[in-house]
This record gives structure tokens, C-alpha cells and sequence, in this order.
């Protein structure tokens, strides 16, 4: 990433950060740190402290589209060709929840908002320059409904089912946006973090005990967690999901 302007959404998370670091450590330009929290995005930009990259917090909730097009927008007038883009942030409400714009909120948050936003800022991505969708194991678990899925989030919901079929949907989706971003030979990756320490694995303190003994030594790292979404960024390939160490390719 020497050298490029990248934008990391979900910059205050757990893997969001970390990827941040890791941009700096490889002395991108340009990070944007896009998320809802800019003060936090501040206080993380300071204490990561870096001479040779420049650190952009900036406004985006993924949760109201309006938000989205601004970002868009505000990102357009920096005048940074943009080489790649995180588009790490997500969520995994407990209950029903609406976003303004009538959708189930995981579903817009991890898959409606994600590629609407690539969408926008496509005539400002250079040449050769990655996207990278932030998927979850749980996409495998949950089928989809057809081009009905967003309505059955709304009148379906569970925390995991929904949340994994808002990950399935985006997945599925990545061939459709890779074609339409062929021209300009941008890949366009999939990330499988696996299930890592971040504010998203909220246990029930009954569950607590058990899970501290089979479950916990299994979680990965936040920097860990980062690394499929560097290696999806840095290699060649397009349509394929990456882990830790594999690559699969996305089928139609």
C-alpha cells in the first residue's frame, strides 16, 4: 500500500484499526478513516502517530444512505485518486431495527450501504485498485430468499440468521460489481476474518463461562483478524473470498 490514498470504514472497530495500522506500516499516503465516531477516529489517529501517513478522519453511518452520498461527496472534493478500499465496517443488532430508509439494519449496514458507497465512489477509484467486502463464515450457514431477501430480514429477523444472510447477500453480490468495475481492472475480494475479539461478540454472561473455556481460545486478534482483508487487497485476484491463509473463488 506504499504510497496510495485508501478509505477503511469502521475505522474505530477493532479490525478497522487495525488495518489502519497496518496501512501505515506499509506507508500508504493517504488513510481515510471513515466511521460514525470522528472524535474517536481523532484520538486513534493521534496515538497511531504517523510522520509519512496522512490520517483523515471522516463522517460516514452506513445506517442512513444520506450519510453515505455526503461521504461520497466529501471524499470527491479531497482530490485523492483512491487506490483501495476496507469496507470493513458492519453490525449484528440484538433486535429489529428500521434505518430511516426502511431497511433491516444489518442488511444495510453490511451489504445495501457497502456497495452503494463503492458504487459512488467509483469514477474516483484509479487504476488497478482493490475493494475489499468484509464477509463472515456465518454466510455459509443461512440461504437466501431470492431478490426477497431484504424483505424477509425485516419479517424474519434473528441475530445470527439475519446477520449471516446480510453477509451472503453481499458476497453473492461481488461478481455483479466486479464486472461493472472491469473497465478500470479493479478487483473486487471478498474477507473472511473469522471470528476475532472485537465489540461485536456480545455473549450472553450466562454463556460466559462455557464459552471462556471451548470457545474464546479460538478468537483471533484484531490483527489477525486484518490480515484476509490485506491479503485480498494485495493479491491479483478478483471474485474470491480470502482467509487467513486460502482463497476461494466467488460462483455465480
Amino acid at each position: 500500500m506504499k504510497g496510495k490514498n485508501i478509505i477503511v470504514t469502521g475505522a474505530t472497530g477493532a479490525i478497522g484499526r487495525a488495518l489502519v495500522e497496518a496501512a501505515v506500516g506499509q506507508c500508504a499516503a493517504t488513510v481515510v478513516m471513515a466511521c460514525r465516531n470522528v472524535v474517536r477516529a481523532e484520538e486513534i489517529a493521534s496515538e497511531i502517530k504517523s510522520d509519512s501517513t496522512r490520517l483523515i478522519p471522516m463522517m460516514l453511518d452506513l445506517a442512513r444512505f444520506e450519510s453515505v452520498r455526503q461521504f461520497a461527496e466529501d471524499f470527491g472534493k479531497l482530490g485523492l485518486p483512491l487506490d483501495g478500499i476496507f469496507n470493513n465496517a458492519g453490525a449484528m443488532p440484538s433486535k429489529l431495527t428500521i434505518t430511516a430508509d426502511g431497511n433491516e439494519m444489518a442488511t444495510q449496514v453490511n451489504c445495501l450501504a457497502p456497495l452503494m458507497l463503492t458504487r459512488l465512489l467509483a469514477p474516483t477509484f484509479s487504476e488497478n485498485a482493490f475493494v475489499v467486502m468484509t464477509t463472515s463464515v456465518t454466510r455459509k450457514i443461512f440461504r437466501l430468499h431470492g431478490d426477497d431477501t431484504a424483505e424477509w430480514n425485516k419479517t424474519h429477523f434473528s441475530r445470527y440468521g439475519t446477520y449471516g444472510r446480510s453477509k451472503r447477500m453481499l458476497t453473492e453480490a461481488v461478481p455483479q460489481l466486479a464486472e461493472e468495475l472491469a473497465d478500470k481492472q479493479i478487483r473486487v475480494n471478498c474477507a473472511d476474518p473469522g471470528i476475532v475479539d472485537s465489540r461485536m461478540i456480545n455473549m450472553n454472561r450466562f454463556v460466559d463461562p462455557i464459552a471462556n473455556i471451548f470457545f474464546r481460545p479460538f478468537i483471533r486478534s484484531p490483527r489477525k483478524g486484518a490480515i484476509p482483508a490485506l491479503r485480498a487487497a494485495a493479491s491479483p485476484l478478483s471474485c474470491h473470498v480470502f482467509t487467513l491463509k486460502r482463497e476461494k473463488k466467488i460462483e455465480r
